[in-house]
């Protein structure tokens, strides 16, 4: 009764197995890679304001330009992760 429920099942898991395993692998290395880069463009791109005189960078804090680069950074490492994870699906 169970056999052919349980033979799809089978089918299904080593169907699937592959596709996760290179789906967590692919996001785990882009993930380790890319970031490092990034927060190290982060790094030197708020280095090279935080250089500014004071009342620039009052001025920068105000506008929320720190905030918007750190989303702007972190929305294209997403973008990245996403078009990897994309990529290992097919």
């Amino acid at each position: 009764m169970f056999a052919p429920v349980l033979a799809a099942l089978q089918a299904a898991f080593v169907w699937l197995l592959p596709k996760v395993a290179v789906f967590f692998g692919i996001f785990a290395l882009s993930n380790a890679v890319i970031r490092p880069i990034f927060d190290f463009l982060k790094a030197q791109v708020l280095a090279q304001l935080g250089s500014a005189s004071a009342q620039f960078s009052q001025f920068f804090q105000i506008l929320g330009i720190y905030d918007a680069l750190n989303i702007v950074f972190s929305a294209y490492l997403l973008a990245l992760s996403i078009k990897s994870v994309k990529s290992s699906a097919t």
